[in-house]
């Protein structure tokens, strides 16, 4: 519920309307936005009438009110809610990407639910900021209503930080332990990502009413293990709101995930697949999803320069490395952020500088090419029937429509 608007230091006029939405928070790692838009997407195929925030879009139901990407401040964010409130919106979901969001909208709002994505700490823990990390995790926590609930994976023993001083709240776990309340069997990941998904112990929905222990095929077309684990996560919060079964697994068969989330755009005489690669979790995540990929030659473009921290540069780094070391790749393709102002220019080049010495301190061989046209044309030449080709990185988020595009002409 939103506070009485002499608490909120906006321009906006309280809406009545707004009081009545409920709000969902989905926190942690990797997976956010993907769970976000999985949720989004069999919410509205069950009839409810659900609006997303997040750093990606911000929409009302099927209609997207504005890209995301710019911060949200409090002011701004009461303004999307009152529109929303305006078009019916009754429930929202929050993406924390506090890259994004401002962490005061958190002392604004009460949280019906709360949503865990995998709180993955392989990198953050040997970040300077770890401890504003997780005590941001922990914020969104304290923001849920009492007897409010929260979800969260099973498989992270870091999770367990995020319980400490939370009892009265009701948990509900997924994950592919045994012992989560959401879980999954019989998997199989290529071409297209089909499971079981488990019930192992009733749960009482929003309404009040019983759901028992099942099980019930899920398919998608999406690649990667880790979106098995993000469907569990989805599936979790929907049961709660008393989605059916039959409508989770139609809205799950229909759900093509958001753009450059491992997206294979292209799969007929070559394969392209698009990642969007943002961070050293996410890189992993790629190359342990192109290991189940059929292909005969791997050739790889990724935009490198999108200003970040030293340290998360050289985590970035390293796994891209690390993951060359499991696949075997016949042409990598480096180009720079096409667009960055002159302020940014000497900090880009540097990060450009360091990916290149650590490429070849790893003994791995690259083409750079300055402009991004130079680097597709590139990249295409060595293109060959049955190839594999790989675009990474969120400063060339056109290459995969160019390169699309420039195979179909060949054809």
């Amino acid at each position: 519920m939103r506070k009485d608007a002499k608490d909120i230091s906006i321009s906006e006029p309280k809406d009545r309307a707004a009081d009545q939405i409920k709000f969902i928070g989905i926190g942690g790692g990797n997976g956010k936005t993907t769970m976000a838009k999985m949720i989004q997407a069999l919410f509205i195929k069950s009839g409810l009438n659900v609006g997303l925030i997040s750093h990606y879009e911000i929409t009302a139901g099927y209609e997207r009110m504005e890209e995301g990407s710019s911060f949200m401040d409090c002011e701004k964010f009461w303004l999307c809610v009152n529109r929303m409130a305006a078009k019916g919106i009754d429930i929202i979901l929050i993406e924390f990407n506090f890259l994004y969001i401002d962490p005061k909208i958190l002392d604004q709002i009460e949280l019906d639910a709360v949503l865990y994505a995998s709180i993955d700490l392989k990198y953050e823990k040997m970040l300077a900021n770890f401890s504003k990390y997780i005590a941001l995790q922990k914020k969104i926590l304290d923001r849920l209503r009492q007897n409010g609930t929260m979800i969260i994976g099973s498989d992270d023993e870091n999770n367990v930080c995020l319980l400490k001083g939370n009892g009265n709240h009701f948990i509900i776990t997924y994950g592919f332990s045994p012992r989560a309340t959401v879980t999954a069997s019989s998997m199989n990941v290529s071409p297209m990502l089909e499971f079981y998904c488990c019930i192992q112990r009733g749960l009482t929905t929003r309404k009040q009413t019983d759901v028992e222990p099942m099980e019930f095929p899920i398919r998608m077309n999406l690649l990667g293990k880790h979106n098995v684990y993000n469907a569990l996560g989805a599936v979790a919060v929907c049961l709660l709101y008393g989605i059916s079964i039959e409508k989770i697994m139609a809205g799950f068969k229909a759900f093509k995930g958001p753009r450059r989330r491992l997206a294979q755009i292209y799969d007929q005489e070559y394969q392209i697949v698009d990642d969007i690669a943002q961070n050293a979790s996410g890189l992993d995540c790629v190359f342990e999803t192109i290991q189940s990929i059929d292909y005969k030659d791997l050739h790889i473009l990724i935009g490198i320069g999108k200003e970040k921290s030293g340290q998360n540069h050289l985590f970035y780094v390293d796994s891209f490395c690390n993951g060359l070391r499991m696949l075997h790749c016949t042409h990598l393709i480096t180009t720079c952020h096409v667009d960055f102002s002159n302020r940014e220019e000497k900090i880009v080049k540097e990060q450009i500088n360091i990916f290149h010495r650590n490429l070849e301190k790893n003994n791995i061989r690259f083409i750079y090419k300055e402009s991004l046209q130079e680097a597709i044309q590139t990249f295409l030449a060595f293109a060959r029937q049955g190839d594999l080709l790989l675009i990474l990185g969120e400063e060339i988020s056109d290459a995969g429509r160019l390169v699309k595009e420039a195979l179909i002409e060949r054809r």
